[in-house]
């Protein structure tokens, strides 16, 4: 037998063969594990194996010449196949396990992916499961500072109170989405209380939600935009100020990362209504609509320079229309006599309801008073929403 050009002996020959019997015998014999705890025992079992294997393979290559039946090239040979065997269970049998457990997993049915509890297995690849808590089971109220009624006031803001403050600017409203209807009456409730702490009506100035979730429309609902309005009805209490901020936000981070236009809008607020500065502006609202010839118009407060639409096109985007069977659709918008906004919509012939910005994540609202303040979201009319009838618990 001849290779790489020399000749190849009888137990050379012998040894390849036998060598490729026994790889291909142990590739296909050895049985695969379930799970990767069952592969990491049997690595562990091959430990003490190959050590003696190794052991014996160098005795024999040491002590080839023991019998003198064949010379230093056959036992190299025996010697490296052997060592090729002893490699099979470190590399070729996980690879086997791989290709046998792990990929057919991966590239299972949707049924196989699962979460396994002592009592129930669910099922993730569908939508019919929430993580909901089951109240037949024993369970206790954690009490952590965002869950808490009292927790933060006590460390943060009672130790405060002997100090004289300018005012307060507040960030926050996140957390309290869920029973946006409930923060119509605990977010001023909040701020007359600090005032009565303080003994006095400082001024109070806060930062509307920004965008961040869907862009579901008004026929879903939602949380947020119900937030927003909470907000805004809480600038009926004297010396407030509120920021707006959905034009800054970011719809897949709720720490949106331009904070300078924040502070700056913020300290437009203190500096205009508090400390009587000029040059500064606030953000247009909602004062009213009026609903004839199939469309709206709209009036707003604080727009007495005017109104601009921010996009190339000049086409006015955000707003909503709908008629009394309380279905909306998109709508058309034009600024008309400067400072106000004409809606109109081909479903909706005879408008009852107009909405702006009514959404999580109103990033496409592009309407602004010509100081560059963003317009407040608002709605027309008062219907049901998705947190009237939520609580605190």
């Amino acid at each position: 037998m001849i290779r790489g050009g020399r000749e190849v002996s009888r137990i050379e020959g012998f040894s390849d063969a036998v060598f490729g019997f026994a790889l291909t015998l142990l590739v296909v014999s050895l049985e695969v594990p379930d799970n990767f705890d069952g592969l990491k025992e049997i690595m562990r079992g091959f430990v003490p194996f190959a050590a003696t294997f190794a052991l014996v393979c160098w005795i024999w290559f040491e002590h080839y010449a023991f019998f003198r039946k064949f010379d230093a090239e056959d036992a190299l040979t025996i010697f490296l196949n052997c060592v090729l065997l002893f490699l099979v269970l470190f590399f070729v049998y996980p690879l086997k396990f791989v290709f046998s457990r792990v990929i057919p997993r991966l590239m299972g049915q949707g049924n196989d992916l699962y979460v396994s509890f002592p009592d129930t297995s669910v099922n993730l690849a569908d939508n019919n499961w929430h993580n909901m808590p089951d109240l037949n089971k024993p369970y206790h109220f954690n009490y952590l500072p965002n869950n808490t009624g009292y927790v933060l006031y006590n460390a943060m803001i009672h130790p405060l109170i002997p100090y004289a403050i300018a005012g307060a600017l507040w960030y926050q409203g996140e957390a309290n989405v869920g029973r946006a209807y409930q923060y119509r009456t605990s977010f001023p409730l909040m701020i007359t209380d600090w005032r009565n702490e303080w003994k006095w009506e400082f001024p109070f100035y806060f930062v509307q939600l920004s965008s961040f979730g869907g862009f579901q429309g008004s026929d879903k609902g939602s949380e947020w935009a119900e937030l927003r309005e909470a907000q805004t009805m809480t600038l009926k209490l004297p010396k407030t100020g509120m920021a707006i901020t959905t034009d800054i936000g970011n719809p897949y981070d709720v720490h949106p990362k331009d904070k300078a236009d924040v502070g700056f809008r913020l300290a437009a607020k203190a500096l205009m209504l508090t400390y009587n500065k000029t040059g500064f502006y606030e953000s247009p609202q909602y004062n009213s609509a009026d609903f004839k010839n199939g469309y709206a118009e709209v009036k707003f407060n604080y727009a007495d320079g005017g109104l601009i639409v921010k996009d190339k096109y000049n086409y006015v985007k955000g707003f909503e229309l709908a008629g009394a069977d309380h279905k909306f659709y998109y709508a058309q918008a034009t600024i008309v006599d400067g400072n106000k906004v004409k809606v109109w919509c081909d479903q909706v012939k005879q408008p009852i309801a107009v909405r702006y910005a009514w959404t999580d994540s109103p990033i496409d609202a592009n309407l602004f008073s010509k100081e560059g303040f963003p317009v407040a979201a608002f709605r027309s009319d008062n219907w049901k929403g998705l947190t009237d009838d939520k609580k605190f618990e």
